[in-house]
């Protein structure tokens, strides 16, 4: 699920083409979940490390319930 939505931007008033929403929803979402897997990684105990490397491409509940 996307985070950073064309409706978010267009309620805060940032009107963006189609192309160039894409392409900043990439960025963001990028930099957004390198950030967020750094520093949880930081914490994590080599196993659990080993067990977050596995859901690169697991879908939201999948990661939920890592998480818990």
């Amino acid at each position: 699920m996307p985070i950073l939505t064309k409706a978010i931007l267009d309620n805060i008033g940032i009107q963006l083409s189609d192309s160039d929403y894409a392409s900043l929803a990439e960025h963001f979402e990028t930099t957004l979940n390198e950030r967020v897997v750094n520093e949880i990684a930081l914490e994590l105990t080599p196993e659990q490390a080993e067990g977050l490397a596995t859901l690169d491409h697991a879908n939201d509940a999948t990661v939920l319930q890592w998480l818990q």
